[in-house]
C-alpha cells in the first residue's frame, strides 16, 4: 500500500506589510536583502512573484533542484501578499502548485513553513507529499482554526489557533529517523513556540515521491493565499 506524507499549515496574524492589509502580530522576513540562497538546511524557497520560476521577481526564491512551479488551478494574485507584490491564490477543488522533489528528499525528516491567508472554514491541505489518500495536512476549523501535521497513520494537532482573513507564518515538521516510540511530529503557528510530540512511531514512506504539492492534491485544496514558502531538511527548523 502506498505510503505518503501530507503537512497542512494554519495561520495566525502576521506583521502588516505596506498596502497588503495584513493582520497584527510579528513579521517573518525569512530572506536576505534581495532574496533567498538555498544553503544549509534550506532546500526550496518561493515568493510567488507572478512567475513560475522561483528565482525570478523580487524577493527571489531558490531551489537545490528544479526551480519551476507547475500550477494546477491556482493563480498568482496581487490582491494579497505577505512580501513582494504577489502571492499564490487557490479557490477551486484540486488547485495546487506542483514542484519536482529532485534533490529535496524530506520523506523522513523535514520542515515546511509558509505565510498563509485562510479564506474558508473547511478542512483543507496546504502542503502534500504524494497525491493519493486523505491523510495528514488538514486544517481543522471546528470553532477555532488549528494546525495538524500528519505522517502516514500518525498525526499531531497543535492547540494554537488563528483567525481567517489574516496573514500568518505557519510551519509543520516531522522526523521518522528515530527509534520506535521516539519519532517526532510538530506544528508552529505565528510567533508561538513549536508544539511537538516525541513519542511517536512513524512508518517510513519507503521512498521519496517525485512531486510535492503546495495546496491540494487528490480531492482537497487550500482556499486562500500562500506566500514566502520554505522547505527545510531538518526537524523543527528555527527561521
Amino acid at each position: 500500500m502506498t505510503r505518503w506524507l501530507l503537512i497542512v499549515l494554519l495561520l495566525l496574524p502576521s506583521l502588516a506589510c505596506a498596502g497588503q492589509g495584513l493582520g497584527p502580530g510579528p513579521g517573518y522576513k525569512t530572506y536576505g536583502a534581495t532574496g533567498d540562497s538555498c544553503t544549509g538546511a534550506l532546500l526550496f524557497a518561493a515568493h510567488m512573484e507572478n512567475d513560475d520560476d522561483v528565482t525570478a521577481g523580487s524577493p527571489t526564491g531558490c531551489s537545490v533542484g528544479d526551480t519551476t512551479i507547475a500550477k494546477t488551478g491556482a493563480t498568482y494574485s496581487s490582491t494579497q501578499a505577505s512580501d513582494g507584490t504577489y502571492s499564490a491564490y487557490s479557490t477551486a477543488e484540486n488547485s495546487s502548485l506542483v514542484i519536482a522533489s529532485t534533490n529535496m528528499d524530506v520523506s523522513l525528516v523535514g520542515t515546511w513553513c509558509a505565510d498563509v491567508y485562510y479564506t474558508n472554514t473547511v478542512l483543507r491541505r496546504v502542503f502534500t507529499i504524494s497525491a493519493t489518500g486523505p491523510m495528514g495536512a488538514i486544517v481543522y476549523s471546528a470553532g477555532a482554526n488549528t494546525m495538524r501535521s500528519s505522517y502516514a497513520s500518525e498525526n499531531y494537532t497543535g492547540s494554537d489557533t488563528f483567525p481567517n482573513d489574516a496573514w500568518t507564518r505557519v510551519c509543520a515538521t516531522w522526523d521518522a529517523t528515530q527509534s520506535a516510540g521516539s519519532d517526532k511530529l510538530g506544528t508552529k503557528v505565528g510567533a508561538n513556540a513549536w508544539q511537538t510530540q516525541t513519542n511517536r512511531t512513524l512508518t517510513s514512506l519507503g521512498s521519496n515521491p517525485a512531486t510535492y504539492y503546495i495546496g491540494g492534491a487528490a480531492f482537497l485544496y487550500w482556499p486562500g493565499y500562500v506566500d514566502n514558502i520554505k522547505l527545510y531538511s531538518d526537524y523543527a527548523h528555527a527561521e
